[in-house]
This record gives structure tokens, sequence and C-alpha cells, in this order.
């Protein structure tokens, strides 16, 4: 007999992501715990509005404190992900107005409560999730419901993610499972990811929009965690797309590549500064560590056998599609790390790999003998990264002999 808290064939059919973990009140009928009695009446005019403004009060009231994470790079993902959608539009593939509409709140709420440089992490609990949908969190039904449904997907899971282990690893290896959850004031063990699906899912909950809308929006922040987008031998795992909207959503968020050199690197430090703050690192090791993230993950998403497979608008199965400006961003960008790479590599061993002391007459030298790519490079890493006059130990594996154009 199916476990109460697991959806319909048909909806799975419709919306293949939403497996583990996901919002719990996707999981039941949850319309009855609703703590505002007139707010049907308020939904359909002004629910787009309203999200909006819910989203930006929950944005302001976060405190972000990392560098990259932040409420700039939701705008960024905004503007990427409209651009890939005209893209596509311009050869014929169609988007309704209400996933335009979509895509404009999944860019805002995928990272809303990404934990990247905050002291305090933030966490959920059963009781929290309750008051984020504006339930009775005194409610022993919906606390209850909301914990089944959450230890449903956990289970889920765990039972999915030790296949691929058992697929991919070796027996060395061990799989921790997730714990579930006793209490209503347990802390739920959540990424990041999921923790913002719950919480972008509570506001267009409060807002009216259906379950579909709530579904495909679900979907689209699942498909952006990075963590379990691959399995250990670079297959598609538990979080990699599996539509066409939510290849788009992953290539938007993940392609902080697009545009000019400068605001790349710039964006790049950011991520580095946020993820690694306190380590140091040479120029060269950043240009091995972006040459690691386009060909050990990015190349990966853009792999033939690795699109999912999605109807078309004439019913047709077909791979899903890459927009172009995509393929040619990534292509300009590996050249460009290529040709830093094979110029640093040429210069004094010390001032590249190992212990690094650069002083002030060793970058001059540097500077007189770089050319004018390495040199603009190096006025833009540098003070960031801060290598000047320390001791810098270079952690990042070489990929030179992995890196390989796209065609």
């Amino acid at each position: 007999m199916p476990n109460k808290y697991e959806l319909q064939l048909q909806i799975l059919k419709q919306h293949p992501s939403l497996i583990g973990v996901i919002p719990p009140v996707l999981r039941f009928d949850a319309i009855k715990y609703l703590n505002v009695p007139d707010l049907r009446a308020y939904r359909a005019r002004y629910r787009l509005d309203r999200a909006y403004q819910l989203i930006k009060e929950f944005q302001d009231h976060f405190a972000y404190e990392g560098k990259y994470h932040v409420p700039i790079h939701f705008l960024d993902v905004e503007a990427r992900l409209l651009d890939d959608i005209e893209n596509l539009r311009i050869i014929g593939i169609k988007f309704s107005l209400e996933k335009i509409a979509l895509a404009k709140i999944f860019s805002r709420t995928h990272d809303i409560v990404h934990n990247a440089g905050k002291e305090i992490p933030y966490f959920l609990t059963v009781k929290k999730i309750a008051n984020l949908y504006g339930f009775d969190s005194n409610c022993n039904k919906v606390l209850q419901e909301i914990m089944c449904a959450i230890n449903f997907g956990i289970e889920q899971d765990n039972i999915y993610s030790l296949a691929e282990h058992n697929s991919d690893s070796n027996s060395d290896s061990k799989f921790e499972p997730r714990e579930l959850i006793d209490t209503y004031h347990d802390h739920i063990k959540l990424s990041d990811e999921e923790m913002s699906g719950i919480v972008a899912d509570s506001i267009l909950y409060k807002c009216g929009f259906s379950d579909k809308e709530r579904r495909i929006l679900s979907g689209l922040i699942q498909a952006t965690e990075f963590r379990r987008s691959f399995t250990v031998v670079g297959k598609p795992g538990i979080k990699f797309p599996r539509t066409q909207f939510e290849l788009l959503a992953k290539l938007a968020d993940i392609g902080s590549f697009y545009g000019s050199t400068e605001k790349w690197l710039k964006l790049s430090l950011d991520l580095i500064q946020e993820t690694f703050a306190g380590k140091k690192m040479s120029p060269l090791d950043f240009v091995d560590f972006e040459l690691e993230f386009f060909n050990s993950f990015v190349k990966l998403v853009l792999k033939d056998e690795n699109l999912p497979i999605v109807r078309s608008s004439n019913g047709q199965l077909q791979k899903a599609i890459v927009p172009q400006t995509f393929v040619r961003e990534v292509r300009a960008k590996l050249e460009y790390l290529e040709d830093l790479r094979q110029e640093l590599v040429k210069l004094p061993e010390d001032i590249t790999t190992g212990i690094i002391d650069l002083t002030k007459e060793t970058l001059s030298n540097i500077r007189a003998i770089a050319s004018d790519k390495l040199n603009g490079f190096l006025d833009l890493v540098l003070p960031a990264l801060n290598v000047t006059n320390c001791d810098t130990t270079s952690t990042v594996t070489d990929t030179s002999s992995s890196v390989i154009i796209i065609e």
C-alpha cells in the first residue's frame, strides 16, 4: 500500500525531480491548515506582486554575510535565465507567461537562505516550517504531517543516494544516511538548496500559487544543488535537471562566466573568498581552480549523454537544448584560462607553485615579461588573493592535461 506522503505517479511524470527531500507541504493536503481565512479572495489578482514583496522582505531580514551568495547573485541569475529563455524562444521553444514569472521567482529564491559566510547558520525545524507557511505552530496535526512528510523525503533520499553510492563507489567507502527527525524542534539536516526550496514554497503557498506551479519551482531549485548533481563517476545524480526548464535554471545559476572577463573574475574571487575564507591562493591556484570547475562540472552538464530527455511541442522526445550563448561563453573562458596557465607555468617556479613570496622586485620582474592579458589578470586577482609577501601552499590539482575545448 503506498505511503500517503508519496506523490502520485501522474504528478511524478509531470515533475520527475520531486524525489527525496522536497518542501513537505507538497506531500499532503495543507489548505485545511491555512490560518488566513480570507487569503483565497486575495490570491488571484495580487499573488505575483505579493510574492515579490515577501521575497524582498525575507531577503532584507536574512542579513547575508557571504560575498557571492547574496541578492546581487540572484539578479544575475535572473538576467541570465531570462536571456536563455529568449534565445530558445527565437528558435521556436516557447515558455508561458506563468513559467517566465516562475523563472523570476526561482532566481530570487534559489539561494535565499544560503548559509555561506554566516557565523550563525540558518536551520529549519518542524515548528519553523509551520510558521513559514502561516500554520498554527501549536497544532499537533499539522506538525505531525510536516514531520512525517520530511521523514518520508529523507528515507527516499537515503534509498536513492545509497543506490548511487553502491553503483559508483569502491567497497572501502562508507555511505552515511541522513538521520530522521524525532521531535518538532530537531534541526533538520538539509542542504542550502533544500532549505531555500522550503522557504520559496511557503511564500508561493501563502500567495495562492497552484500546486503545479509550486512543484515546478521546487524542481527548479532542487536542480541547482551542486554537491549531488553528479555521482562520483560523473553520471547525473539525484539533483540533476530532468526537464528543459530545470536545465536552463541550472545553467543560469552556474553561468557566472557570462559577459565580460573582468566581471566574471571578480565574481569568481568573491566565491573563493566566501568558500575558502582565510586561505591563500597563488594566481596559478586560482586558474587551476577555475579550470577544475569547468572541466569537472560545467562540461559534464553539457555532455550529450547527460542532457535530460524532454518532450517537444510536437510530442517528439529529444535531448534538452543548451543555448548556444552558454556554449560560446564556456569556450571563450576556457581558452582564456588555458592561455593564462601556459604563461604562468613559464614564470619562475617559486611564483607559481609551493611557497610564494612575491616581493615588489619579483612582481616588477613578472610585470616586465608578462603579456597584457596576464598583467590585466594579475591586476584583478592579486589584491583579492593577497599572495604578496605571504606564504601560500598550492593545493589545487594540475588540470592542464584534462582541458578540452568544447567543439
